[in-house]
């Protein structure tokens, strides 16, 4: 059974959230035996890692394969850095040559090897069909730049959405080799903030920022506005 998950800005969801995933951790013997939730402290691990060197940086966009051996990093104002062997080590990779820019939303296919980078404001869309090795821009809405803000592609890569913020949602069903402009919420420039695909790309969801949710059943041909009006909407994400 498949599910989307909307994040929300609203500080009083995400303290409900909080409060749910915390209830849900407490031992059950320690509410049969009364009194109040006991603190209960669970380890974590976690390791620094240094794509760009031991230098602090605006890291604005990550995604990582299914196996989570490839995983790609974008930086707002800086390059993007892949790694092919689960973050133990990073090599920075220029999908527009030697220039910095504000990465602002990656992909990775399921399997690593279909990837696709945007560039906002006022850039361009790159695309890689090997794992990262080369990469070659790719222009859904002609020659020209485009503030692009969310990125998202099924679990083969075949099928790949693409937002501009106040601008039109785009559509690949070929992994990027064509792109077709489709319009959930009619013929208007809107700003799309956040879009997800599930793994077989037959569901997909956009997200208009301060505006509407729309969701596609038939891999994008048709599109319904659908959600409640809980408030602004930052982030998609299907799970299986």
């Amino acid at each position: 059974m498949k599910k989307f998950f909307v994040k929300k800005s609203k500080q009083g969801l995400f303290l409900a959230l909080v409060i749910t995933v915390c209830t849900m951790l407490m031992p059950a013997k320690a509410f049969a035996q009364g009194g109040g939730p006991p603190t209960v402290t669970y380890p974590v691990f976690w390791e620094e890692t240094q794509p760009a060197g031991n230098i602090d940086k605006n890291w604005q966009s990550v995604s990582v394969s299914s196996d989570g051996s490839k995983m790609l990093a974008g930086v707002w104002g800086g390059r993007i850095y892949l790694s092919a062997n689960g973050g133990t080590s990073w090599a920075e990779t220029r999908p527009p040559g030697d220039f910095d820019k504000n990465w602002n939303a990656v992909t990775i296919s399921a399997d690593g090897s279909k990837m696709l980078a945007g560039v906002n404001p006022l850039g361009r869309l790159y695309l890689s069909s090997n794992g990262g090795a080369s990469w070659a821009e790719t222009q859904p809405a002609g020659d020209f730049n485009k503030n692009w803000s969310a990125v998202s592609a099924s679990a083969d890569g075949s099928k790949m959405l693409a937002g501009v913020y106040f601008g039109r949602l785009y559509l690949s069903t070929n992994g990027g080799t064509s792109w077709s402009e489709i319009r959930p919420a009619g013929d208007a420039n809107k700003w799309w903030i956040s879009v997800s695909v599930s793994s077989d790309g037959s569901k997909m969801l956009a997200a208009v920022q301060d505006g509407r949710l729309y969701l596609s059943t038939d891999g994008g041909t048709n599109w319904v506005e659908t959600g409640p009006a809980l408030g602004e909407i930052i982030s998609l994400k299907f799970k299986v």
